[in-house]
């Protein structure tokens, strides 16, 4: 007994495991509540994106670059009697996005911090962990995909937009908390100009904006193909010969493109992060090759997939009697 008592008292809590067993507790591990969470997330994120896009590039901007504040009675001052309450209320408009954009963005992450964990691409170790990284990277591209798809080019500036504001908004966070330290686990104060935080912000979104144009041709061709291997255009269906080499060759190069356009808006990110917002803890390589097989198996899997099986199917597909089936069917 006293022995077991000694031993007793020499096991030590850690409170940082404790921590992390109550993170791991208040999560939600069924799959069906995981992708719902992602979706209703992203979503979210892209609301709030845009909101904090339009503040900063209407009332925002003038209010950095200026260092005004359109809501400080001293400010208004300056400005003619006459355009005094519409500044003002150009300030109340600029405090009402901010607060609706910082709503959505905290909504989205609480959503987050009750979702199960992402599984990182470097830490799969077994089918389970690919399914589960996965079923992440469908749910998420798949709600970008869907605005794009139904919506051309506005939402590729959607998408562009919502990945500036969100920037934005991390840059607020940082101005107001601080940036976090790994070598002090601290937080320290930091600085960004106007020039920086525009840059950076505009910066990311094109970035988004390269790759989700990516994604969305790689989308359209994989639905071309695949109508095409079936010949199901204009609700027909016609048996052809259709050459598997050929469609093995668009789906590698589409494979090809998704995943170096991932990487290199990864790149283009970090180089922002790095250089323009002076972040020494970021490293240029950081993701990439995250970033890459994310691209690559989206459209791998996601995008061509269908369109090659179909044509790997129409490939050994018997042609005795096309002919006379293509007759029957006209």
């Amino acid at each position: 007994y006293k022995k077991n008592k000694d031993r007793l008292g020499e096991i030590s809590i850690n409170l940082k495991s404790i921590e992390d067993i109550a993170d791991l507790v208040k999560r939600t591990y069924s799959n069906v509540d995981v992708v719902s969470n992602r979706v209703e997330s992203i979503v979210l994120k892209l609301g709030s994106g845009l909101t904090k896009t339009v503040k900063e590039l209407t009332v925002g901007l003038e209010e950095r670059v200026f260092d005004v504040d359109l809501n400080s009675e001293e400010n208004l001052k300056i400005l003619p009697e006459y355009i005094r309450p519409l500044a003002k209320g150009m300030g109340n408009l600029g405090d009402y996005l901010d607060k609706k954009s910082l709503e959505l963005y905290n909504e989205a992450e609480k959503i987050n911090e009750f979702t199960k964990k992402r599984q990182e691409f470097g830490e799969i170790k077994s089918f389970e962990d690919f399914g589960e990284f996965m079923l992440t990277l469908f749910s998420e591209q798949g709600v970008n995909t869907a605005i794009t798809a139904s919506t051309g080019g506005l939402g590729l500036f959607a998408i562009a937009a919502g990945a500036t504001g969100n920037k934005f908004t991390a840059m607020d966070l940082e101005l107001e908390k601080g940036r976090y330290n790994p070598r002090t686990d601290e937080f320290d104060k930091i600085k960004i100009s106007p020039m920086q935080y525009y840059g950076a912000g505009i910066g990311y979104g094109f970035a988004e904006y390269v790759t989700e144009k990516v994604a969305l041709d790689n989308y359209k061709l994989g639905v071309r193909g695949f109508r095409k291997a079936l010949d199901i255009a204009g609700g027909k269906y016609s048996l052809k010969a259709m050459s598997f080499k050929g469609a093995l060759k668009t789906y590698g190069v589409s494979v090809g493109r998704e995943g170096s356009s991932e990487w290199v808006a990864n790149l283009m990110q970090n180089g922002l992060d790095k250089w323009v917002l002076e972040n020494k803890e970021v490293g240029i390589w950081d993701g990439g090759n995250e970033a890459f097989w994310s691209g690559a198996l989206m459209s791998g899997l996601g995008f061509g997939a269908p369109a090659l099986a179909a044509a790997g199917y129409r490939a050994v597909t018997p042609s005795k009697g096309w002919n006379k089936i293509n007759e029957n069917t006209k």
